[in-house]
């Protein structure tokens, strides 16, 4: 259960779009000696093509890794591959930048954090002839980093999905997979490994994803239209209002914080101040999408206004947001409405 409601929130801030005051732009120039190290293979058969994934890891005590959830997303979100495949991303404000140490490409230091925790970086060519298979052995290989029996191959994907260790990004322009698994180490005792598997070929994402339906259905209002989002997002579509263009986006992500700290995230995002507790108590609304219980919530700022929905799942979370000029985001909000009474989710947790 909790699983799933972590791997929930995990993917959400994907999907959604994470606010530029807190991320910024961080490149580390590399130089001849921390040059991206040959990395080791995972055997399982040729090279398909140049294909490579490119792992980002972190792992630690359990309930300090959950904190995590929101940020690491983040850094996923935002990642972009140069002309020659490396990746470049945004990192959470005060996160620290290395590069290295050889077989990592970067390492991604999360201050305040103690033990100290940190975000690797590192590259896999991806090999056999089944991406599937590629994705299974390396999950088995974490599994025994925390102490967890191998999964059987046959049907594991889609126990590793119902189980809420795994979410894989349906879009196609790239694969994405987040991974969350907890277990036991000898050094920090109830151990989490968030992790993502990223692999920047369309290709690769139709292989693994193939036809398989989209896991949340709904009716876009009259003069809205889908359009291409990031590859995180479930759903992605812009409507066109007199006072400008309104972005809305559907995500699910494992963990994915509490709602407070999503809705002051949101709130940062359009310059208005942190909510308390209490203050979000007396704000929020009650409703249902899809027969479930959700949270949904106004920030109206000065130039740019959210709003957003919020839908428990296991041991993640749904995200509807709707994000634009203040004069449209109050043009759009009955259909922003209307949209969410109209969606259908497909819950992990039943």
């Amino acid at each position: 259960m909790l699983n799933r409601m972590l791997l929930l929130v995990f993917l959400a801030p994907l999907f959604q779009g994470c606010g530029r005051d807190e991320i910024q732009q961080y490149t580390v120039p590399k130089s001849e000696e921390t040059a991206l190290p040959k990395p080791e293979k995972v055997s399982a058969g040729p090279l398909i093509g140049a294909t490579t994934g490119w792992f980002f890891k972190v792992m630690g005590p359990t309930d300090d890794v959950l904190k995590q959830a929101l940020p690491f997303t983040q850094v996923i979100q935002s990642l972009q591959f140069s002309e020659n495949g490396t990746p470049r991303y945004q990192v959470p404000e005060g996160w620290l930048v290395s590069n290295g140490p050889p077989p990592r490409y970067q390492t991604l230091a999360v201050p305040d954090t103690t033990p100290p925790l940190e975000v690797t970086v590192s590259s896999l060519p991806v090999t056999g002839t089944d991406l599937s298979k590629y994705l299974f052995a390396n999950i088995n290989r974490w599994r025994q980093q925390l102490g967890l029996e191998e999964m059987p191959e046959e049907k594991w994907q889609e126990e590793a999905m119902a189980r809420g260790e795994l979410i894989i990004s349906p879009r196609s322009s790239r694969l994405v997979a987040l991974v969350n698994l907890t277990g036991t180490t000898a050094m920090t005792g109830p151990t989490r490994m968030l992790a993502a598997i990223v692999i920047d070929d369309p290709n690769s994402a139709k292989e693994l994803v193939g036809d398989k339906n989209s896991p949340v259905t709904f009716k876009e209002p009259e003069g809205w239209k889908r359009n291409a989002g990031n590859s995180m997002r479930l759903a992605s579509l812009e409507a066109q209002a007199e006072g400008g263009v309104v972005d809305v986006s559907v995500s699910r992500f494992p963990g994915g914080g509490d709602v407070l700290a999503n809705v002051n995230r949101w709130r940062q995002q359009v310059s208005l101040e942190p909510q308390t507790e209490e203050q979000l108590n007396a704000e929020k609304t009650a409703m249902k999408i899809s027969g479930e219980e959700a949270t949904f919530v106004e920030a109206y700022g000065a130039e740019q206004s959210i709003l957003a929905a919020i839908v428990q799942d296991g041991d993640a979370k749904w995200f509807f947001k709707a994000q634009g000029p203040t004069a449209a985001i109050k043009a759009e909000r009955e259909r922003f409405i209307k949209f969410l009474e109209s969606v259908k989710l497909e819950m992990q947790s039943k």
